[in-house]
């Protein structure tokens, strides 16, 4: 795993056979500015921001946890079988991918999907918003097919969920 003690940048494209982890561990800013692939993708930081400028894959898992008052703000793509999202006290913008996915906010929550999904349990401090079936990050096509099934309770001040289609 990659360890940095303040705000850290991750460029060019990031490829690892296994396990890539990145931990801020001090106050601080984690900005993706390449690609990563992976079997299992880790992204944490402690009272910073994540920031994902390019699409981060993890085959398998992808674990984004903002830790004390950071937010999620995906621009690139948050994608894989199975997809957690945390920011403990802020919100969290992203762009997924997932077949499985679980999002938890102190904040309010807006999800874009690219596909049909499987959301388990999640929460928001604010309103939750999620559509499915987007053509690229965060622009929605309400002619194509996806669906959202969720096995567990979602919460939010305000709770919207659309797919595309229905």
């Amino acid at each position: 795993p990659a360890l940095a003690d303040a705000s850290l940048n991750l460029v060019g494209s990031n490829n690892a056979t296994g396990s890539y982890a990145v931990y801020v561990i001090d106050d601080g800013t984690l900005n993706v500015n390449g690609n990563v692939l992976a079997t299992n993708v880790l992204l944490d930081t402690n009272n910073g921001n994540i920031n994902v400028n390019a699409d981060t894959e993890g085959t398998t898992n992808n674990f984004v946890h903002a830790r004390g008052v950071g937010a999620i703000i995906s621009g690139g793509r948050l994608s894989g079988t199975n997809v957690q999202l945390i920011s403990d006290n802020s919100g969290i913008i992203a762009n997924t991918s997932a077949s499985n996915l679980n999002v938890i906010a102190g904040g309010s929550v807006f999800i874009a999907e690219a596909n049909s999904v499987n959301l388990g349990t999640s929460s928001a401090g604010g309103s939750f918003t999620m559509f499915t079936s987007t053509l690229f990050p965060g622009i929605y096509d309400p002619n194509s097919p996806g669906t959202i099934l969720s096995t567990g309770e979602v919460s939010g001040a305000g709770v919207n969920l659309i797919a595309a289609g229905s």
